[in-house]
């Protein structure tokens, strides 16, 4: 950083100023992710070519979403993405997809992903980032949407195209995508496995940030297995990067802290979690996140508490995951076993199998506090 910025201060013309900028901006990224907004205002103080100015308010996206969330980004992205070009719209897909699909608008961050890739591909100018992170982008967007064997399979392919050609990179990237989902599908021990993976080789790269994703996806394994301990050690190892809260996975970050409570049989500060990751996401923008901090809370004992406010979020989501959050915790909150069974076929439908489990579990309860003793039974085996 130091050698970048003496370099921009003897930078003659607009070309030379941008791409130092750029590298000073992906580097930030890179380590930690401060300084990045003011190392843009530096630069657009002074570059007056309109393309290369696209390039930097294409970074000024990412840059977004690490400090002001999935909905700061989709308002910024608008018109840049109907005016950028080449590389510069290649780079601003990246984060608006991934805001998008958090803000509920899985087609346009589908879409907006496929638009990204196609004009890194026609590009002769270079992207600092891979093609492939436009795949990590929709399957973000496929697993909000609750598409989770489409994610999978994508995800599985792109790891196995990296072991191949020994992409370490690609490998730790598309290990964590593989990680991701463990909350909503189970898996827990092959969850965990795939994420000390990425752990492992995000920190022999020197990628603070990602690993700090890898830990908390580790930890929100492990406390899903019960394991209280090793998740508080997770956390513990997330928190000694030193890296502050980023907006673009910090409501993901407090669940996993409710979670890592909840397996350590403390209820209270796990509903304390869930209902900061509420707020959190309530004031980003990130529907996605306050949908399944919403249902956690659900989870844990307060499903009148958060019926009908899930129900609105959920009517802005596009896809089935969060419309099947929104019937489980209806259901939940009227004992309904009927609809508790519902979900859990919805759940299990899409590849959710840990919430069709849980549903299914929640039914079997409801059957039996009405006296249905067979189908409490059958709901039981269900579960298993």
């Amino acid at each position: 950083e130091r050698e970048l910025a003496a370099l921009a201060t003897r930078a003659g013309d607009d070309q030379q100023r941008a791409r130092i900028a750029i590298a000073r901006f992906d580097n930030s990224v890179v380590w930690t992710g401060q300084d990045a907004l003011r190392i843009l205002d530096e630069a657009e103080r002074t570059i007056t070519a309109p393309g290369w100015r696209d390039e930097l308010a294409a970074r000024r996206l990412a840059a977004l979403s690490n400090t002001r969330g999935p909905q700061a980004v989709v308002e910024a992205a608008e018109g840049l993405l109907d005016r950028a070009t080449g590389s510069a719209l290649a780079f601003a897909c990246m984060p608006a997809a991934h805001s998008l699909a958090r803000c509920g608008r899985i087609h346009a961050a589908l879409d907006t992903a496929a638009r990204g890739l196609a004009a890194q591909r026609a590009t002769s100018r270079p992207v600092t980032w891979y093609p492939w992170w436009h795949a990590v982008t929709r399957c973000s967007a496929l697993r909000c949407a609750g598409h989770f064997h489409e994610a999978e399979a994508a995800a599985e392919a792109h790891y196995r195209d990296a072991v191949d050609v020994g992409s370490t990179e690609a490998q730790a990237v598309f290990a964590t995508v593989l990680a991701q989902d463990v909350g909503e599908r189970g898996r827990v021990q092959t969850a965990a496995r795939r994420a000390q993976e990425a752990v492992v080789l995000h920190r022999q790269l020197g990628r603070p940030l990602l690993a700090r994703i890898d830990h908390h996806c580790r930890a929100l394994a492990l406390a899903l297995a019960g394991e209280a301990d090793a998740a508080a050690a997770e956390l513990a190892a997330l928190d000694a990067l030193g890296i502050p809260p980023l907006a673009q996975d910090e409501i993901d970050i407090v669940q996993a802290r409710g979670w890592a409570a909840v397996a350590a049989g403390d209820l209270p500060r796990a509903r304390d979690h869930f209902e900061r990751a509420i707020e959190r996401g309530e004031s980003i923008g990130d529907l996605v996140g306050q949908a399944s901090a919403l249902h956690a809370l659900a989870r844990v004992g307060h499903a009148s508490q958060a019926s009908e406010r899930l129900a609105a979020v959920a009517a802005q989501i596009e896809g089935e995951l969060a419309l099947a959050r929104a019937a489980h915790v209806e259901a939940l909150a009227h004992g309904d076993a009927a609809g508790l069974e519902k979900a859990s076929r919805s759940f299990e439908a899409m590849g959710a199998d840990l919430l069709a489990a849980e549903a299914a579990a929640d039914g079997a309860v409801a059957r039996r506090r009405a006296g249905e003793m067979r189908a409490a039974a059958a709901a039981e085996r269900r579960t298993a």
